[in-house]
């Protein structure tokens, strides 16, 4: 099923009686014909605002009584129900109450906040937040400094979440790269907060900070390397993610993976396969060094696209610690099969080892339909 079949008519009528619940004398019946007018014709984001559109049409003023029944309409906390880990595919009925109050709220913060605190703990408000942050950063970074003990690891995340200036699907709000000591602020407090959720999203945060500024981003991974924290040594290897895979040499070096290493062999079979199956790698490390040696293998894959240019991934394979005289030899699978993102036109393809960071020895093959 399609993300944006989940707004249909039934989801249409199943607001309605909500709204119908909660409001007195709720123009049910026009609500219904705004919220499905050319609905199929509409991609999901454009649905999810017909219906916002539809909500602000229907639902009575001023903002205060607006949100105060919206807030009705949501259901228990994600907490609650026991589906915590599922927001998304658990609370999708509420995305259009995002919208909405994105669209309505800004002459009512107080009301607005405290829809937004409750509806991120059933689906998430890192988008409704968007035209606050827009209107009057300094104004939300204090709500949200109010709230980084908030009991909510939902609310908690909110916070971290709400103020990337990376976040995917989300407005753009340009002040927000111009706060960045203020956001590191937050991420600071939240960097080892006992959820691993909030931990995720300071992680993404960070990664977003290393994308804009590498150079500031760098000084926090260096800093935050140090602790002893093992729930913050996780958020500084999550946001490295991509700079390790790109083998950028300070990160690696944190790690120890900046030692050259003898690789004696790498293999891929079979030289020709067909769409849908399997490649087989190995790679055969001989230790040359008198100490220890810390080995992070990543692989990259290169080959042609529908439109004539080449792609390149990369891929994580594995890390380990080869000793004095040690001989290993790893053995990996590679599905040659096409993603929704990715098709895999006929042609040749090129594997290539990374090791700690460095490209080393290549194999290519041959892919048919």
């Amino acid at each position: 099923m399609k993300f944006k079949d989940w707004y249909n008519l039934e989801l249409i009528e199943d607001l309605a009686e909500r709204f119908d619940a909660a409001f007195a004398k709720f123009p049910r019946r026009r609500f219904v014909e705004l919220a499905s007018e050319g609905l199929e014709d509409l991609e999901m984001m454009d649905r999810v605002r017909l219906i916002a559109s539809a909500m602000e049409a229907t639902f009575p003023k001023p903002t205060s009584v607006a949100l105060g029944g919206l807030q009705e309409c949501m259901g228990l906390a994600l907490d609650q129900t026991g589906d915590d880990a599922a927001p998304v595919t658990s609370g999708y009925a509420l995305w259009p109450f995002g919208e909405f109050i994105g669209k309505i709220g800004l002459d009512d913060w107080q009301a607005s906040w405290s829809a937004m605190d409750q509806l991120t703990q059933r689906l998430t408000s890192e988008f409704a937040v968007r035209p606050f942050l827009a209107a009057d950063l300094a104004r939300c970074l204090e709500l949200f400094r109010k709230r980084l003990d908030h009991p909510s690891h939902h609310v908690r995340r909110w916070i971290s979440e709400g103020t990337r200036t990376r976040l995917p699907w989300a407005k753009a709000v340009p002040e927000l790269r111009r706060a960045v000591r203020e956001r590191l602020e937050l991420l600071e407090y939240l960097k080892d907060d006992p959820s691993l959720y909030v931990r995720r999203s300071v992680a993404n945060h960070l990664q977003d900070i290393l994308k804009d500024d590498l150079e500031l981003g760098l000084e926090v991974v260096e800093r935050w390397f140090q602790s002893p924290d093992p729930g913050v040594a996780w958020v500084v290897r999550h946001a490295c993610r991509g700079l390790l895979k790109a083998g950028h040499p300070g990160v690696l070096a944190l790690y120890g993976w900046d030692r050259s290493v003898g690789l004696e062999e790498f293999r891929v079979e079979p030289q020709q396969v067909l769409l849908g199956q399997k490649v087989w790698m190995q790679a055969r490390f001989e230790a040359k060094n008198p100490e220890p040696c810390a080995v992070r293998l990543d692989y990259s894959l290169e080959g042609p696209t529908p439109s004539g240019r080449r792609f390149r991934k990369v891929f994580r394979w594995t890390e380990l610690i080869l000793k004095s005289e040690d001989i290993v030899e790893l053995e990996k699978f590679h599905s040659m099969v096409e993603r929704s993102t990715r098709k895999l036109p006929e042609g040749d393809y090129q594997f290539r080892l990374l090791v700690n960071g460095q490209p080393s020895q290549e194999q290519r093959i041959r892919l048919v339909r």
